[in-house]
């Protein structure tokens, strides 16, 4: 008998702590430091996923799992014919580097007018205006190291930005403009600030969902768009500043237009077995085609 998780077949006597087949993360080499997704991504995160805010009372609660799934029926009960804002999303790496706005002005929505947001293949999405929505978190050098680094991401960004001289934001920025992991008009833009801006430019088009990586060994920068090659340029040079503070979907005065699912990052240049383990979860999640990075 085998149990299915993230499109890769697993003998479900390989389970954790009895459960029927280990989550993404369980399988990893690399542990992230942070990681948010509208799913499980591993059994010992034992908290809640996000934080939401109904629009009819401005009452707050916090949504679990059930399963490995969202409690998506606890969600539509609580925020029934109104809107629902996440107020916090939940880090599952066990490093409690929770994702947060207080301002209810400013919160994403993942519930509209009673209905589950599924912009994502179905998944609960959390939708970012393009205008004004953002989470916070704590210090850059919390979540990746200055001298290497990996972030990956599902999303469905509506648009990128109007011209490749510039980027929208996607899942990680910072305050201060040193790291950024966005969509240009036509690219995937990444890359972080030490002395001129160094950063890999893969192609992208929208509306599309993407898994997006950008890793960083100290020698290299490279991105991948859905896997395959990756796009590389020659980089010893580390983050510049790392004090700032992160953000998802903002970066200054601009902010991610679409949905996220999930993102992940890692103070280390993972493996290429650990980014193809979790490209290819993320796209089966997101419905579309993994290639093999190399």
């Amino acid at each position: 008998m085998t149990s299915v998780a993230y499109g890769i077949a697993m003998p479900a006597s390989r389970g954790v702590l009895g459960r029927p087949f280990p989550l993404l993360i369980d399988r990893l080499s690399a542990a992230p430091t942070a990681a948010f997704a509208t799913f499980r991504l591993t059994w010992a995160y034992a908290g809640a996923c996000i934080r939401v805010r109904r629009s009819s009372d401005n009452v707050e609660q916090d949504i679990g799992f059930v399963g490995s799934a969202l409690d998506t029926a606890a969600l539509l009960s609580f925020c029934g014919a109104g809107d629902g804002f996440v107020a916090k999303w939940y880090d599952q790496s066990g490093n409690a580097r929770h994702l947060a706005q207080a301002n209810a002005g400013l919160q994403p929505r993942i519930v509209s007018a009673g209905a589950l947001i599924t912009t994502i293949n179905g998944l609960p999405s959390v939708q970012f205006n393009g205008a004004n929505n953002y989470l916070a978190g704590i210090a850059l050098s919390n979540y990746v190291a200055a001298s290497n680094y990996t972030t990956i991401a599902l999303s469905r960004p509506s648009a990128g930005s109007a011209s490749d001289s510039g980027y929208l934001p996607g899942p990680f920025n910072d305050t201060l403009g040193y790291y950024w992991h966005g969509f240009g008009a036509t690219k995937f833009v990444a890359g972080h600030l030490n002395g001129g801006n160094r950063q890999i430019s893969t192609p992208a088009s929208y509306p599309n969902t993407f898994v997006s990586t950008h890793l960083f060994d100290g020698t290299a920068r490279k991105g991948w768009i859905n896997g395959g090659a990756a796009t590389s340029i020659a980089d010893t040079l580390g983050i510049q500043n790392s004090s700032s503070n992160i953000q998802m979907a903002r970066a200054s005065t601009a902010y991610m237009n679409g949905a996220l699912a999930s993102a992940l990052t890692f103070n280390s240049a993972i493996s290429l077995s650990d980014l193809n383990m979790i490209g290819a979860g993320f796209a089966t999640k997101g419905g579309v085609t993994w290639t093999t990075a190399t």
